[in-house]
């Protein structure tokens, strides 16, 4: 993503939520202390620096923007990013977190560069996700499967429903179509 966008979408950001830039190795955040940073370095154990997108040198990729959002307010805040940023792939991958990334940057679209680069056909793949981040990577695959942990509206959209991904998800998934053994 183009830094000097990059910038322009963090800088209209004055939703109650805490930004995370990220290019390759590198996690800034404007704000170290925020509970949700906080939080997130615990869970990937990983340190953020905090910064704005001009540390970065003027040749780094940028490859997303991630909002931690409050959930009440995450719909108001990725309708205003969309109008705003209409050339940007925005989208919720989580009831707190909105991705921003370059227009085209879609996990369906990463499936169907890594089928051509191996030689795969379409018709024999399958994907498991949990959130709308996943959506235009289960309408590209042979056999979409939802985690039981989605949200409701999508499981109405995709007919293939598995546990959760605490319960061995993705293994009854695979077992129920006969992948793998069922134990």
């Amino acid at each position: 993503m183009p830094q000097q966008l990059c910038g322009a979408a963090i800088e209209i950001n004055q939703f109650d939520c805490s930004w995370n830039i990220y290019s390759k190795d590198t996690w800034i955040v404007k704000d170290k202390s925020d509970p949700r940073i906080v939080r997130e370095e615990n869970i990937v154990q990983a340190k953020a620096i905090a910064g704005t997108i001009d540390i970065l040198s003027d040749n780094a990729d940028v490859g997303k923007i991630l909002c931690m959002c409050n959930p009440d307010s995450i719909l108001d805040i990725e309708q205003k990013l969309k109008e705003k940023f209409s050339s940007l792939s925005i989208v919720k991958s989580s009831n707190i977190l909105l991705e921003i990334m370059q227009d085209g940057v879609t996990k369906g679209n990463a499936v169907k560069e890594l089928c051509e680069m191996w030689d795969i056909s379409l018709s024999n793949t399958i994907a498991f996700g949990d959130h709308y981040n996943d959506v235009e990577m289960l309408e590209t695959v042979a056999m979409p499967f939802l985690m039981g942990n989605a949200p409701e509206e999508l499981k109405s959209r995709f007919p293939n429903v598995t546990e959760n991904n605490d319960e061995e998800g993705i293994y009854n998934g695979l077992a129920k179509i006969g992948l793998i053994p069922k134990i």
